[in-house]
């Protein structure tokens, strides 16, 4: 499991906590949620877009001072088996001592 986050200066892999990666942060990716097709009445509907998330953990504020504030920033998050399971932009963050970054794709 793995987060790459990409900023202006580059991009920055996010690996699991106590793992051997550059940047062991990563607490633990968040739920996946994709639109659901169902009949439609006119005037409702769905219209969300796919979203994803992660957490990174934030002790001393080390992911903060590192990637800042990160909104529109491109973000990939890989499974176990290294195969992309979801691509999209950072729409919001909540911080604290770990900081959940929401992608919209």
């Amino acid at each position: 499991m793995r987060v790459v986050l990409t900023l202006a200066a580059g991009a920055i892999e996010f690996t699991p906590i106590n793992s051997d990666g550059p940047w062991p942060w990563l607490v633990r990716p968040g739920a996946l949620r994709i639109e659901a097709r169902a009949g439609s009445v006119s005037g409702f509907g769905s219209g969300a877009a796919p979203t994803g998330s992660f957490e990174l953990d934030n002790t001393g504020n080390q992911a903060s001072d590192l990637i800042g504030s990160p909104l529109r920033a491109r973000a990939e998050i890989f499974d176990d088996d290294d195969v992309s399971a979801f691509v999209g932009l950072v729409s919001s963050i909540r911080f604290g001592k770990t900081n959940e970054y929401t992608l919209e794709s």
